[in-house]
């Protein structure tokens, strides 16, 4: 049963209503709770997804509380994120951790930062779109041949992988134009997108 704040089935006592008629039928187990909260996924602040994340243990803790309260045992406390998986997963509540990004660990995920202030680091890049310069019409920037049906926009423009000199800065369909200030790339050169 997934109980959460914005998707999925309201917490509470709807949750609990539920998890008594699931428990009623006689082909039905109830196991447990997915307590997934995407907000926090992209908080660039570490201290806000911790705020946030201890919000969530402690609403996921009394739900957890209130069924035990009623004789439901909750086997599966699922949740997390790549974002804050390590705040969940030391919080003694979760016993399955569902991180699914990281395995490839997107540029979104690399602009969240670590306590000290450093990028978020505890995933690597591992799944890149290689692109070549295909044009150099104007001083400072640069066309490559990898667009929006290359890479997904919906967390910001793509980073320039080892080049933080280099930024993408629009796209369409088949293009990207990249802002390169010290005029460094060269037609086919190929630099590796995140």
């Amino acid at each position: 049963m997934l109980v959460s704040s914005g998707v999925g089935f309201p917490r509470g006592d709807p949750a609990l209503r539920l998890a008594r008629e699931i428990a009623a039928l006689p082909h039905l187990r109830f196991a447990g709770i997915q307590a997934y909260h995407r907000s926090d996924q992209h908080d660039r602040s570490h201290a806000k997804r911790r705020a946030t994340i201890d919000g969530v243990v402690a609403e996921t803790r009394a739900m957890v509380n209130l069924l035990s309260d009623h004789g439901l045992d909750c086997d599966v406390v699922g949740g997390a994120g790549t974002g804050p998986f390590e705040m969940e997963g030391t919080s003694g509540l979760y016993t399955e951790i569902q991180p699914g990004s990281y395995i490839f660990m997107d540029a979104d995920y690399g602009r969240n930062r670590a306590e000290d202030g450093t990028p978020f680091g505890a995933f690597r890049n591992s799944l890149f779109v290689l692109a070549t310069i295909m044009s150099k019409t104007q001083p400072g920037q640069a066309v490559s041949d990898a667009g929006h049906k290359s890479y997904a926009l919906d967390s910001g423009m793509p980073i320039i992988r080892g080049r933080p000199d280099l930024e993408m800065v629009s796209c369409s369909d088949e293009h990207g134009v990249i802002r390169d200030p010290g005029d460094t790339l060269l037609l086919e050169d190929r630099v590796w997108l995140i």
